[in-house]
Formats: C-alpha cells, structure tokens, sequence
C-alpha cells in the first residue's frame, strides 16, 4: 500500500531531518529582536534552515524554507496518525486522546516473548465503557510513531504542562504554531482537523480511486487493519475483538458495531475473491512448487483459444465453489485436505498455530509458484548469513541448513530464474 509506505518511510527516516529542522526554526525565532509577527526573522530563520542544509549533505528531501517547515510538519502529524491507525487500529479518538509515555515494553507475554503496547483509554461513548483503560499491541514502527509525537508535542506539553501527544494551536497555524505561542491557544487536535491533514496527505501522494482522488478518511485505517488481521486468520476474531475494545466477540464478528462495514460479509467475499485469483494463478503457472504443486501441474486442464481467460476464471470458481479450501500467505499456498496436513489441521482448515513456512515446506497440501520466490530466495540470504556466524552453536547449524536446503529445493522446483540461490549449493 503506497500510503502506509510513505507513512512508514517518513516516520523512520524523514522525521529526524524534520524535527531539527524545527529546532531550527524555533531558536532562531526566539533570538530575534523584531517586532511579533515581522518578516524579518522569518526571513532569517529561512538562511538558518539553508545553512543548516548545506552542512549536512545527502538529505533526501531537505528543509530549506519556512513554508516548506510548515508543510512537513502537518505531513509528519498525518503519516503518524496513518501509522498508528492502520497498523494498530484504535478508534480517531483514541488516538488523539494518548499521552507521552503510552509506549511501554512489556517484559512477557504469554510465550515468554517481550511485546510492546500501547496504553490508552477506550472512547466509545457506552456507559461504563467510556474512558476504560485500554492496551493495544504495537509493531515496533508504530512505538516509533509514538516517540515521534512525543518530540512534535514536547514544546507545547512543557508549556502547558499537559501530557497530551496531539496538543496544537486553536488558531493562527504555520509556523507561528511553535512562536510567541500561549497556553490557552493550545488544544487538542479534532478530527476534522486530522481529517483535514490526511486529505492533504493523499492529495500529496497522488493518491486516486477510479481516477478520482482519493478521500482519505479518519477511520478507513481502523477498518483496514480489523480486516487484514481478520483475513489473515479467521479464528483470531475473538483476540481482535479485545485489540480493538469491542465489548464483545459479536460486535467484530457480524456487523463491527453496526456502523463499520459488515465484516463478516467482506471477509467472507474477500476470501472467495482471493481464492478464485489464487487458483487462476495456480491454473496458468508455468511451474509451480511443492508437493501439490507437481500435481496440479500434471492433472490441471490445458486452456487455449480467446477465451482462456473467461474459461480459466470459470473453472477456478468451480474449484473453490466445489468446496476445496485453499490457504494464501507470504510462502506459498495450501491446497488443504486434513489427512494430509502436516499442521495436523482438522475439518474446518489449516491449524494456524503450527502453520509456518518449514512445516509448509513438506507438507502434501503445499503449492508455491513463482510469486513466491522473493520469499525463498531471501530465506537462502538469511540461512546463508547465519552458517556464517562462528558462534553458533552445531545443532543450530543444522537446523538453518535444513532450512536453506528446504528453501533451494523450492526455488529449483520453480524452474527458471534460479541460479543465484542455487551457485552456492
């Protein structure tokens, strides 16, 4: 999705440059002797901002204006609020409402794995629900987000004391945002106003829909990650449910609260969808992977003529329609039939909690084509990286080169395009 990589990308690596150039701007503003509001310092602050571009070479996309401080001020804002949203999920209140500090690092979990959350309160405007506190689960990019907020928001918390990330001037916006600014001109940001900056954000990225501009909206992030993550594993509904502070599993599961979209239903239409696409592909392959890759390869009709599109996309339908389930994810696809399984599914499908890509690997319901390859290919890089390591101790040796030989032996089943993760054999 190009909008979550540009978030992503200016969050990461775009919000350092940004955040100095703002310390820029604010030190040389507050050495000026002139009187409020004159163009002078501004204009100074604009030499300082292209001076201190000069001495730092190789910046991407640098700051060398006033205007243009402005504008990638609110941009970095918008890609925090992207991130957040559409990879953790909280409703727009939510997240206008954290705090510094939300970010915390939990020691375990139930795995013993050390996890990262967010701490909140839930806005959902249901007695005795409202204001609870709440804890969502957090990539490490979206920590990252957080600690960007706290660097935007920290001039105007120690001015007024407050801890809130989202703290903005009420009126007379630019650069005058971060000068001569008072504490009663300072409040959270609305969601008009964050609606607002991402419809900026998208006009920026020449986001479109049918040839149209893309509109984007506060909670289409929220919608898209109870989607992805529900796509990705129908039985994770009920955790979803709590990730996102539904009082219950209900809610998520047949209407998401009744003013979302039907969930239930477009997941069920989104995996017939991606189904029929997955057994097209499969069907017009030249080579396919795996143990049930070579079969469908030799039992799979030969389609010719102008119509072999139509007749492809036809008998995939009949496929999926005749009852075979059929698992998409990063490594490959399972052609799933429970007496072979070996994640020791049952009758409903897959068994997501052994499901990885080595138990993928030799399993008989397993298909992976070409699309696939830049999965395998870097699990070569990886396993070569760490036979590399003279520390690692002979077991852990022998399991990276199972897996890197696993891997090869995918990628040479695919045919061409093969000799870079092969020369090494």
């Amino acid at each position: 999705m190009v909008l979550l990589q540009a978030a992503v990308k200016i969050v990461t690596h775009d919000a350092a440059h940004v955040l100095q150039a703002r310390e820029t701007y604010r030190r040389v503003m507050a050495s000026a002797a002139a009187p409020p509001h004159s163009s002078a310092p501004v204009g100074r602050a604009t030499r300082a901002l292209r001076r201190a571009h000069e001495s730092t070479p190789g910046i991407e996309r640098p700051v060398t204006s006033v205007s243009e401080l402005v504008r990638r001020i609110d941009m970095l804002y918008a890609a925090c609020f992207v991130v957040l949203s559409y990879m953790v999920g909280p409703r727009v209140s939510e997240i206008l409402h954290l705090q510094a500090g939300c970010a915390r690092r939990l020691d375990g979990n139930a795995a013993g794995a050390p996890v990262s959350v967010i701490v909140g309160s839930i806005f959902k405007r249901q007695p005795g629900y409202d204001g609870r506190p709440h804890e969502w689960v957090a990539p490490p990019v979206a920590v990252q987000a957080i600690s960007v907020l706290e660097a935007l928001s920290e001039p105007h918390r120690g001015l007024t004391g407050r801890l809130d990330l989202w703290l903005r001037r009420r009126r007379g916006n630019g650069a005058w945002e971060w000068h001569e600014v008072r504490p009663e001109l300072l409040e959270i940001a609305s969601a008009a106003r964050v609606s607002h900056l991402l419809r900026r954000f998208g006009a920026a990225l020449g986001l479109s829909h049918l040839d149209k501009p893309w509109r984007l909206t506060t909670h289409q992030g929220r919608k898209t990650f109870a989607r992805f993550a529900a796509l990705r594993d129908r039985s994770c509904l009920f955790a979803l449910a709590q990730h996102l502070g539904h009082r219950e599993r209900a809610q998520t599961d047949h209407g998401y609260v009744g003013s979302d979209y039907r969930l239930n239903q477009e997941i069920d239409a989104e995996i017939l969808n991606q189904s029929v696409a997955a057994w097209e592909h499969m069907l017009a392959a030249p080579g396919l992977g795996g143990c049930a890759g070579a079969e469908i390869v030799a039992k799979r009709p030969r389609f010719r003529g102008s119509r072999m599109k139509q007749d492809l996309r036809s008998y995939a339908r009949l496929l999926v329609d005749a009852g075979l389930v059929l698992g998409v994810c990063d490594w490959g696809y399972c052609v799933y039939r429970e007496e072979h399984s070996a994640c020791l599914g049952n009758a409903t499908g897959p068994n997501p909690a052994r499901r990885e890509p080595s138990t993928c690997a030799r399993c008989q319901n397993f298909v992976v084509s070409a699309q696939h390859r830049p999965y395998w290919l870097e699990q070569v890089r990886r396993s070569e990286r760490l036979l590399n390591e003279p520390a690692l101790p002979l077991q852990t040796l022998r399991i990276v080169r199972a897996r890197m030989n696993e891997a090869r032996g995918l990628l040479r089943a695919l045919g061409s395009d093969t000799g870079e993760e092969t020369d090494h054999a």
